[in-house]
């Protein structure tokens, strides 16, 4: 049966196997140490939770869309600006302050698109399953277009791809059959080599293949034509 206790920062409920029953885990929420209870003893705070806990004020998130995210340390905050999980758009606060901060105000190189210079945060020691007790989400997705490493990537092509494939299919156009097809194949390529957007896959798959088919018809047609007019007039004499 998996132990369950709840971490002395932020409060999440922790749940653990018994194997690990005595050793140090950290919070995947916010980075709290805490050691895992005994079974049977008293759940008294270590001396790592003692340590690990301090004063600091925990902070709030909310994303364009509005939904919020916290409590969370300041440096589980930075971890989400390094990743661009927070991002230009969103606002930002401490748990003391009544006012939403934009975060561009907190991390300058937002705007200007640049990756915050922050020190990385340590590894934790071991990976734990957790739930959130409160009415907040646990973590916020990158910003659109942004790999979780804070790498901007190209925008995709998607919908001009897609109809320029149906534009060929529609009015029988080797031509737009024909860049659907090879911009489609630039593009799955660099999606796949994680150099651009990948929320655009599916529709550019589907303008690339309607491009593939016309064109490979096309093709194919041109090909038969020529052999029965070579045909005709070898035959012909």
């Amino acid at each position: 049966m998996p132990l369950e206790f709840s971490c002395a920062s932020c409060n999440r409920q922790l749940r653990v196997g018994q194997e690990h029953a005595g050793k140090t885990i950290r919070c995947p929420a916010c980075g709290q140490i805490s050691t895992a209870p005994i079974p049977g003893s008293p759940n008294i705070p270590s001396a790592v939770d003692i340590a690990g806990k301090d004063s600091s004020p925990q902070w709030f998130m909310r994303s364009p869309d509005g939904r919020e995210f916290g409590p969370i340390s300041r440096a589980e905050l930075d971890r989400w600006a390094r990743e661009r999980r927070v991002f230009v758009g969103c606002l930002v606060r401490d748990e003391n302050a009544n006012l939403w901060t934009p975060a561009e105000t907190l991390y300058p190189q937002l705007a200007h698109g640049e990756k915050p210079s922050l020190s990385p945060s340590s590894l934790p020691p071991m990976s734990v399953s957790g739930y959130s007790s409160g009415g907040y989400g646990s973590s916020p997705s990158p910003m659109p277009g942004v790999s979780a490493s804070g790498v901007y990537l190209t925008p995709h092509r998607g919908a001009l791809i897609l109809i320029l494939g149906i534009l060929g299919l529609a009015t029988n156009c080797v031509l737009l059959s024909f860049f659907a097809w090879v911009m489609g194949g630039n593009d799955l390529r660099e999606m796949r080599e994680g150099r651009m957007d990948r929320s655009g896959e599916a529709i550019t798959r589907v303008g690339y293949y309607l491009g593939m088919i016309i064109s490979v018809l096309t093709i194919l047609g041109i090909v038969a034509i020529l052999g029965i007019l070579m045909t005709v007039a070898i035959f012909g004499n």
